[in-house]
C-alpha cells in the first residue's frame, strides 16, 4: 500500500508518469472505488442533497472516464488507458485527502475574517490538481506539459459544465 502511495504521490509531483503504474484492472478498479469515496466528503461540506451527491460523484468518474477513453482513442494512445486512469483515480484520492481537511476549514471559517486562508489554501489545491491532470495526459500523449494542462484545464470545464447540466 505504501508503495502505492509513493508511486501516486511521485506521479502528483510530476516526479513520474503514468507509465509506471502497473497495467491492471483490479488496480484500476480499486483506485476508481476509492476515488469515488474521497469525493464524498468534500460535496458532504457543501450540504448537497443525497440525489446531488450520487449525480456529482458517480458522473465526475464516468466522466473523467469517457473523456480519458476519447482522448487517447482519438490520439492512438489507447493501449495507454488503464495506467492513465489508474494514474489519474490515485493522484485525485491524494489531492482530495489534502483538500478534505482543507474543504471543512474553510466552511468552518466563513464567517471569520480569516476565512482568506483555507480559502487560497483550497485554490493551490486545485492548480495543483489541474498540474497534477496535466502531467498525466501529457505523459499519456507524449506531449509537452503545457498542452496536458490545456488538456486537463478543458476537462475540468467540461466536467463542472456536464456536472451542473445533470444536477
Amino acid at each position: 500500500m505504501q508503495k502505492l502511495i509513493e508511486l501516486f504521490w511521485a506521479i502528483a509531483c510530476r516526479k513520474s508518469g503514468p507509465e509506471v503504474v502497473p497495467k491492471s484492472l483490479f488496480l484500476a478498479q480499486v483506485t476508481g472505488a476509492a476515488y469515488l469515496i474521497v469525493q464524498i466528503p468534500l460535496l458532504l461540506r457543501q450540504q448537497v442533497p443525497y440525489q446531488s451527491l450520487v449525480v456529482s460523484t458517480i458522473g465526475d468518474l464516468l466522466i473523467l472516464c469517457a473523456f480519458t477513453w476519447l482522448l487517447l482513442r482519438l490520439t492512438g494512445k489507447s493501449e495507454r488507458l488503464m495506467q492513465t486512469l489508474t494514474a489519474l483515480f490515485g493522484v485525485g484520492v491524494l489531492i482530495s485527502i489534502v483538500a478534505i481537511p482543507v474543504g471543512f476549514m474553510m466552511y468552518a471559517l466563513s464567517e471569520t475574517d480569516i476565512f482568506i486562508l483555507p480559502f487560497l489554501a483550497l485554490l493551490g489545491i486545485l492548480i495543483w490538481s489541474v498540474l497534477a491532470a496535466g502531467h498525466i495526459f501529457a505523459c499519456a500523449l507524449s506531449r509537452a506539459p503545457l498542452e496536458g494542462i490545456v488538456i486537463a484545464l478543458f476537462y475540468y470545464v467540461i466536467n463542472y459544465q456536464l456536472i451542473q447540466f445533470l444536477l
